[in-house]
């Protein structure tokens, strides 16, 4: 026992009841004392049993209490041991991974994870030495029982209890499902990225508004101003501070503004309703007008009650002022559209009129410009012509500008031969259709004719000028030599000198027949350019008419030395021609070689056949001509320089050798170089089998004249024929008719002209024209009832087989080949002309 005494009670309440019998016996205590001491531990025991009772029962029902709130827990809880091994689980476990947990059960834990790295972290942490605070596992992909997989954290604390093995470690674990939570991030993130755009958008607007040039106000519910740009103080010249408080009304009105319009902007505003697009005119601070145009927008609140009003202003001064002169210009375009004499009309893409000016709609036979819109262009382009302005359409949609001839159908039916324009219709760089610009042809040509009419009066003026010129210096020369020689004989007869005379008077002689060759020279150039000159076409030899002219310049060349050859004259070569003026031909163009030959040169004639045509060429070796020599070889009275020599010439004969060619259908052609010689080739008609003779071509004429009576009606012949020397034939051959006259024209468009005048009895149109052809001619006439039954002749020298079926097709009575066998063409214009 210790020194320091221990009361007996102490000793009881300590448990050690063995001291407290010790101290009793020794005689620290007396036997009342432990007995006092006894009760009162006793008392002391009851009084803690009575506790503990009570303790037990609070145990229990808090026990009670902590089972409800284990089990009203939302989130999955559970009791598992270090070996993974689940002893008790909530509801919200057991409803979430369909636990079923018992006494006599156990569930592993590893079944609530979806992957094996899951289970892995798990397990590694409940095998762990020592838990002594929370641990979480994050991010573990759990299997649902009785839902969806799920990712969520798992939070698990230690927890130590006493069982008969001992003080053991458990472990609460606690799932919380991250799904709903991850959903609710993601949503939060998307809201926090839209709200930063959309504060982005609102800085941005800001910005935009206070650097744009719109005038922008903003106003509270009373329309009161509470904020403006700098954009409008920069325009109206007032300042932040003087606009701020002021009604609307009152900075979009001035001393010019328009009550109506300020008026109108009070009561909607008044009226709560916006105002849209609406122009005004308003005074600066410094009096300066400009105008805008105003657009004002009640701001609504939550509630649906005004809370201010949004103004947007435009300064639309520059654009009233483009207007402005806009309308100008279309006023100015309009009546430039108007005054243009042509037709001009604007075509959408579908070749749609919508535009006609007055005097497009007159040429049309329309009274107004507006009775042509609507129309299809196609329905006033005469159908022949349609597919050629389609072509040509379809070129102006793609950028180009194209022209063209076309016959358009006016409004009574009747036709207009027109030159057409189709420019491309470019707005901002794309084509939107096409302009159209059309004139009356038929003004045109006649305009043209008296154009051609007045230059060919000046020219003959100019040329009878030079002509007088010429002439008076070619007389003169010969005229002098006779007169001169003729007094020189006069006073050699009266002194005895009769030797001299008679040199003398050969002199007179020689400048005699060259004065006569010159005037026989002039008489058959202007027969030829009055086309007076008579020929009768027969077949004949060209070799034997070569070598007939030969021989008659023998003499000159012999007298020259010059060599005539003729080994090259091809054999029964015959042209059909008039042989008098073949022969001609054929003179002048040796007795030039001989003239302008070298001294001792050779003359070289040969002729040969091609195609419908015969040739023969006339080449000598003399100095030859330069390029500038031969461009001018076919001028009257232009000697080339050689008037200055001794060589004796008019300068006019080349110009009837070719003029005479292509009377007869031929040509001359030249071919010459300086130090070469110079050729000259004649191309004329191929000789035909069978020709008409004099006493038939009478007897023609005859029966043809009896048709109507010598005494009758003229019957008009118009020929359209765009060779002179063609059409000179017909009307040769036109001309031997008693009750016929001869018109012609060398175009079809000519043609028409004349046939509005002068209706024909018989047409004879040559196929290829200039401009309209001779079908397409037809073609247009069979349109119109006046002109579809005039008799037609087409003559042409190309024979080919389309040609004479397109003629067909177009009503072309007949179809004659060139060179025209007379006897054929007389019988036909007799069975075509109409008898009176």
């Amino acid at each position: 026992m210790n020194k320091k005494f221990i009361s007996p009670l102490q000793l009881l309440r300590s448990g050690d009841f063995e001291s407290a019998v010790e101290a009793l016996a020794v005689g620290e205590a007396s036997q009342k004392e432990l007995s006092e001491s006894i009760k009162i531990y006793h008392a002391e025991l009851v009084a803690q049993s009575e506790e503990l009772i009570e303790s037990q029962a609070k145990l229990q029902e808090a026990a009670l209490r902590f089972q409800h709130l284990f089990e009203a827990i939302p989130l999955p809880v559970f009791v598992t041991d270090r070996r993974g091994l689940i002893s008790r689980a909530n509801a919200a476990a057991r409803g979430v991974f369909a636990l079923q947990v018992s006494r006599a059960a156990v569930s592993p834990i590893s079944r609530l994870f979806a992957d094996e790295v899951s289970r892995s972290r798990a397990h590694a942490l409940l095998e762990a030495e020592q838990i002594s605070e929370q641990r979480t596992l994050r991010a573990l992909d759990f299997v649902g029982g009785n839902r969806a997989a799920f990712v969520g954290d798992l939070h698990l604390d230690a927890l130590e209890s006493i069982s008969n093995e001992g003080l053991t470690q458990n472990f609460i674990c606690v799932v919380v499902d991250l799904s709903e939570q991850k959903a609710a991030e993601e949503q939060q993130r998307l809201l926090m990225a839209a709200l930063r755009e959309r504060e982005k958008e609102v800085s941005t607007l800001a910005q935009v508004v206070r650097s744009t040039n719109h005038l922008v106000l903003l106003a509270d519910a009373n329309a009161n101003i509470t904020w403006v740009n700098d954009a409008f103080v920069r325009t109206s010249g007032y300042s932040l501070d003087e606009l701020i408080g002021r009604q609307l009304e009152e900075v979009v009105r001035g001393t010019t503004t328009e009550p109506g319009p300020t008026r109108q902007i009070r009561e909607l505003i008044r009226a709560e309703k916006p105002v849209v697009q609406l122009e005004v005119l308003n005074t600066a601070k410094d009096g300066r007008t400009y105008w805008l145009l105003v657009d004002i927008l009640p701001m609504m609140g939550a509630g649906r009650e005004l809370s201010g009003y949004t103004s947007v202003l435009t300064d639309i001064t520059s654009l009233k002022a483009a207007q402005i002169s806009l309308r100008r210009s279309e006023a100015f375009q309009r009546a430039v559209f108007e005054a243009d004499p042509d037709l001009v009309a604007v075509l959408r893409p579908d070749g749609v009129i919508v535009q006609l000016n007055g005097n497009g709609a007159k040429m049309l036979g329309y009274g107004s410009g507006n009775e042509g819109v609507g129309l299809a262009v196609g329905e006033v382009i005469v159908p022949s012509y349609e597919a050629a302005f389609k072509t040509a359409f379809a070129s102006a949609m793609s950028g180009r500008t194209v022209d063209l001839n076309a016959m358009l159908k006016r409004r009574d039916d009747s036709f207009m031969d027109a030159r057409l324009l189709l420019q491309p219709l470019v707005i901002q760089q794309t084509v939107e259709g096409a302009v159209l610009i059309g004139r009356d042809r038929t003004v045109e040509l006649q305009r043209t004719m008296l154009e051609s009419r007045t230059a060919s009066l000046e020219a003959m003026s100019a040329a009878k000028t030079r002509f007088l010129a010429h002439i008076s210096h070619e007389f003169r020369t010969p005229l002098n030599a006779i007169l001169g020689f003729t007094q020189l004989i006069d006073r050699t007869i009266h002194s005895g000198q009769t030797d001299r005379a008679a040199a003398y008077a050969r002199h007179v002689l020689h400048a005699g027949e060259h004065l006569l060759r010159m005037v026989d020279d002039l008489l058959d150039l202007s027969r030829v350019e009055a086309s007076a000159v008579s020929l009768n076409f027969e077949n004949i030899d060209l070799r034997e008419v070569i070598v007939a002219s030969v021989e008659l310049l023998s003499k000159q060349a012999v007298e020259r030395g010059i060599a005539l050859d003729i080994e090259k004259l091809r054999l029964g070569v015959t042209a059909y021609a008039d042989r008098q003026r073949c022969q001609q031909i054929i003179l002048n163009l040796v007795s030039n070689a001989i003239k302008y030959n070298r001294t001792g040169g050779k003359v070289d004639l040969r002729s040969g056949t091609e195609s419908e045509y015969c040739w023969f060429s006339v080449t000598d070796e003399g100095p030859g001509l330069s390029n500038d020599q031969v461009a001018n070889l076919f001028q009257a009275f232009n000697r080339l320089g050689a008037e200055g020599s001794a060589i004796q010439g008019t300068g006019i004969g080349l110009v009837i050798t070719k003029q005479l060619a292509e009377l007869m259908s031929g040509a001359v052609s030249v071919e010459s170089a300086l130090g070469h010689g110079t050729v000259f080739r004649v191309r004329l008609p191929l000789g035909r089998p069978e020709l008409v003779s004099r006493a038939n071509l009478h007897e023609a004429r005859f029966s043809i004249t009896g048709a109507s009576g010598k005494n009758g009606p003229k019957h008009k012949v118009l020929c359209v024929e765009d060779n002179a020397a063609n059409s000179e034939f017909f009307g040769a051959v036109i001309g031997l008719l008693d009750n016929c006259e001869f018109v012609s024209a060398t175009s079809a468009e000519e043609a028409l002209v004349l046939m509005k005048s002068h209706r024909p009895s018989l047409l004879l149109l040559d196929v290829q024209l200039p401009g309209m052809s001779g079908i397409e001619f037809k073609r247009m006439l069979n349109l119109e009832a006046r002109w579809r039954d005039i008799p037609c002749v087409m003559v042409t020298a190309n024979v080919r087989p389309e040609y004479e079926e397109e003629a067909k097709a177009e009503n072309v009575n007949a179809f004659i080949s060139k060179p025209v066998d007379l006897d054929q063409f007389l019988r036909v214009v007799a069975t075509l002309l109409p008898t009176h």
